[in-house]
């Protein structure tokens, strides 16, 4: 029998990840680019560093985590 296949994560953008977080966009775009908080990083990046999108798994993740300190 062959394994059922897992859905793939939900891309977000910018705009949608600050809304889910609260912050503005810059604020997400700067935690991404500085590391800061250990937000993860976009999974897909646009050409000249725009367009970012993250995996609403990682985005998930990462605000368990933040919720649990």
């Amino acid at each position: 029998m062959p394994k059922p296949k897992q859905p793939t994560p939900r891309l977000l953008s910018s705009k949608e990840v600050a809304k889910i977080v609260g912050y503005s966009v810059p604020t997400v775009i700067r935690w991404a680019e500085m590391g800061m908080y250990d937000f993860p990083q976009p999974a897909i990046e646009g050409k000249r560093g725009r367009g970012k999108r993250w995996h609403s798994d990682d985005l998930d993740d990462w605000l368990k985590s933040i919720r649990t300190k």
